[in-house]
């Protein structure tokens, strides 16, 4: 099969717009963490619908060369943007710290 030219990319992009809502909330709710972000940057109609799923689940993992995490900057975008701070499902902290040996 050809590659696609950009028109035809543009035409199969906005098919995605035509389906429904429910159809659309499916198939972005099953989309890893990458893909929610990069459907978040491609266009803002994505945003508003990916989002949500994106902030869903927030798990930090510590480790030692990670002492400040972004965690102020997490809750200043969730103070001004309410909506969000109510999607989300699951909050996590953890620590990695592996053992360090000395010889």
């Amino acid at each position: 099969m050809p590659p696609m030219t950009r028109l035809q990319k543009a035409r199969s992009f906005l098919c995605l717009y035509r389906l429904p809502g429910e159809i659309k909330h499916m198939i972005i709710a099953n989309l890893s963490f990458a893909d929610l972000r990069t459907a978040c940057l491609v266009d803002r109609r994505l945003k508003a619908i990916a989002q949500p799923f994106l902030y869903s689940r927030i798990k930090w993992t510590l480790t030692s060369t990670f002492y400040n995490p972004p965690m102020p900057q997490l809750l200043r975008t969730l103070m001004r943007r309410t909506g969000l701070a109510a999607s989300i499902s699951s909050q996590q902290v953890a620590d990695y710290f592996p053992l360090v040996a000395h010889i």
